[in-house]
């Protein structure tokens, strides 16, 4: 006798496929700085998928103290406009 395949295992799967496109957060520096430098550019340009990162790059350099509190905050208000 065969079992059935159930939805549930198939929400799963693609679930799974979902996840895999996520990247990851580098934590050199100037690799930060660098980055962060393209994707407001691209941003500057139109892109508009790419908040999440930049917030992502700004919290990251700020914990590592590479970023001020005003220079964080300058660039939490650049992202709004």
């Amino acid at each position: 006798m065969q079992k059935k395949k159930t939805k549930s295992k198939a929400r799963s799967e693609t679930s799974t496929e979902k996840t895999q496109g996520q990247g990851f957060l580098l934590s050199d520096p100037n690799a930060l700085c660098e980055w962060l430098e393209l994707l407001m550019a691209s941003k500057q340009a139109g892109n508009t998928g790419l908040r999440n990162e930049i917030v992502s790059i700004c919290d990251e350099l700020l914990r590592q103290k590479i970023l001020s509190c005003d220079a964080y905050k300058n660039l939490m208000l650049t992202l709004n406009k």
